[in-house]
């Protein structure tokens, strides 16, 4: 576990990013709208960005093991549940929630959803 992380919220936006130091460790958004988007509505944001996201379905008690990478991963949830962690500190994300992982930032996901968990998976420079 990483000591020394502050978490800042933005109650504006609902953005929390958890920063260690000086650097932003982790970046996750809570879906405020009234109803939950659909995998479209998603694909479209992420695309409007500059992104190319991939759908990916996790089987529930599904362990992705601890992993980094080169680029920033963007994570959206589209259905069901699942814990990122980073560096030895869990959240839970849910449907229609986003994060953002810097890149060279180990991580790992855990899929305790009964019905496994459906994401949209970005990379950015």
């Amino acid at each position: 576990m990483v000591v020394g992380l502050k978490l800042k919220i933005d109650s504006t936006t609902k953005t929390l990013r958890i920063v260690h130091k000086y650097e932003v460790f982790m970046i996750i958004q809570r879906w405020q709208a009234p109803h939950l988007p659909t995998e479209e509505q998603v694909k479209m944001i992420l695309q409007l960005e500059g992104l190319d996201p991939s759908s990916e379905f996790w089987q529930a008690k599904t362990t992705i093991k601890e992993h980094r990478h080169s680029l920033t991963e963007i994570l959206f949830v589209t259905e069901g549940e699942l814990t990122v962690n980073v560096s030895g500190n869990a959240f839970l994300l849910r449907q229609g929630d986003r994060a953002e992982i810097p890149a060279n930032t180990r991580h790992q996901y855990q899929i305790s959803w009964p019905s496994g968990c459906q994401v949209l998976i970005s990379y950015r420079v």
